[in-house]
């Protein structure tokens, strides 16, 4: 991904990005613990345990792809 893009897209200064970290936070409290992991091998614990570090940046992610498509 060209790291220009995602250093233009705030951290949570626009509405975009605000809907999408609230639309991350949803959709990881809703999603099942009990079953094994996905393509990228990182358990859903992880996601939760780290969620102040890592639902920021996934808001941020999100809203650059959609930037871009």
């Amino acid at each position: 991904m060209n790291r220009d893009v995602m250093s233009t897209v705030p951290i949570a200064a626009d509405m975009k990005t605000t809907t999408v970290l609230t639309d991350v936070k949803a959709s990881l409290r809703r999603a099942l613990g009990n079953f094994s992991p996905g393509p990228d091998s990182m358990p859903l614990c992880l996601y939760r345990r780290n969620s102040g570090i890592l639902y920021p940046l996934l808001a941020r992610l999100f809203t650059a792809i959609m930037a871009v498509i």
